[in-house]
């Protein structure tokens, strides 16, 4: 009878070890379940918290841009309504158009500090108001081929304003925007007005703002960021620009 009871508890322990060993291995599995949603949805809720945050940032920017171009826009259409109402015979010739265009050409450069305002007209004549040469009033010149130029071309193609992607200037060595209109009265063609931004004060504005954007133009070269590094030429940016337009916006991409 002795050895029966050691054998009965021989097998109740070895019972008892086998449950328990079943038992801590379904508590390490539900564990390790466990671990692997709760990793799934904290990844997952900070992916997305960091997108909301990452777009929330992106949207300021934005609205920077968005604000800048419908401000100069507002300029131009101003000044093409100026020049339209003024009387025909203002118009009709160069030295009219010098003595009665030129000096509402000035005082609007003033007014938003453009580095140029001109008004190109069909001759292929341009009548020219610099920020580099402010002392003269705005004179005719012959010599720039405007008839060649995007925002001469593309402005007679709409009745909208035509805007230029950022540009260097060959002359003036910055990047430039440029805004055009044509002006017409009386169902005639009056010109094509221009106006020269300095791409500077668009990055002055978002230098401004919060995060970590930039914006760049058609030829993937930065022309603005809250990081001024970012706007070495010398710094080939492709990898990064190129994963984004692989991926599109507001989603998440790596890059060599």
């Amino acid at each position: 009878m002795l050895k029966i009871t050691k054998i009965k508890r021989k097998i109740m322990n070895s019972i008892k070890i086998k449950l328990s060993l079943i038992a801590n291995l379904i508590a390490i599995f539900a564990l390790i379940v466990l671990g692997i949603v709760s990793f799934y949805f904290t990844k997952t809720s900070l992916y997305e918290s960091t997108l909301k945050n990452q777009t929330d940032l992106l949207k300021v920017t934005q609205s920077t841009v968005e604000d800048f171009r419908s401000t100069n826009q507002s300029f131009t259409r101003a000044l093409e309504k100026d020049i339209a109402n003024l009387p025909y015979q203002s118009l009709i010739t160069e030295e009219n158009i010098i003595n009665n265009v030129g000096p509402i050409l000035k005082y609007y450069r003033h007014s938003i500090n453009a580095l140029n305002v001109y008004l190109g007209l069909n001759n292929g004549k341009v009548l020219l108001s610099q920020k580099s040469n402010d002392a003269k009033m705005p004179e005719l010149r012959d010599d720039l081929d405007i008839k060649t130029k995007d925002w001469y071309q593309e402005a007679l193609k709409t009745n909208d304003i035509f805007v230029t992607p950022a540009y260097l200037d060959t002359v003036l060595k910055q990047y430039v925007i440029t805004y055009s209109k044509a002006i017409y009265k009386d169902g005639k063609i009056i010109g094509v007005l221009g106006v020269d931004i300095p791409s500077e004060d668009l990055q002055n504005l978002v230098a401004k703002t919060p995060g970590n954007t930039f914006l760049f133009d058609q030829k993937n070269k930065i022309f603005a960021a809250t990081n001024k590094e970012l706007l070495n030429p010398s710094i080939d940016h492709s990898p990064v620009l190129n994963a984004y337009k692989l991926n599109g916006d507001n989603n998440f991409f790596s890059y060599k």
